[in-house]
């Protein structure tokens, strides 16, 4: 992939590079939306499902049309365990 797309920050030049990969699949508990883990670094992997991650995982649904903008949302990480994004107004 690196060498076929340039990555580049809107804003800040030093942070154009890609630091993780996360992988999805399909959740194990059919109430849950899917399952993710995330590949970073030199290779450590991060089993949680990871807040940015699905803050950018929601973004991505919502553009897609995917989910409403008030959807509740749970993702699993490989570890069972459960991140569950709730859109609360500040």
């Amino acid at each position: 992939m690196l060498q076929d797309k340039e990555i580049l920050h809107p804003f800040e030049n030093d942070l154009s590079f890609l630091y993780g990969t996360i992988f999805i699949d399909s959740a194990q508990e059919k109430e849950n939306h899917s399952r993710n883990v995330c590949v970073f670094a030199e290779g450590e992997v991060d089993r949680s499902p990871t807040g940015s991650g699905v803050s950018g995982r929601i973004a991505i649904e919502r553009s897609r049309n995917a989910i409403d903008f008030d959807s509740k949302l749970a993702i699993e990480s490989i570890t069972g365990s459960v991140f569950n994004y709730v859109k609360q107004l500040l």
